[in-house]
């Protein structure tokens, strides 16, 4: 339970107070890409936040990618 707590904490921070890079992303692909990745873990088989954190950053590199 800490683990999830802390995660989030961290997840929350960088989406309403992101530095470098991540600042140049618009806020609302920010929480799409989190509710995304959230979709990931929920759904599924196990509840595996390094799925979901894999795939949030992936997500964020694409994008990233697709920009420049």
């Amino acid at each position: 339970a800490v683990t999830y707590a802390l995660v989030a904490a961290v997840v929350v921070r960088m989406i309403l107070v992101p530095v470098g890079p991540l600042a140049t992303v618009p806020v609302g692909w920010r929480v799409g890409f989190c509710a995304i990745s959230l979709l990931v873990m929920v759904v599924g088989v196990r509840r595996r936040p390094a799925l979901a954190l894999l795939s949030g950053t992936l997500l964020m590199l694409v994008y990233g990618m697709a920009k420049h």
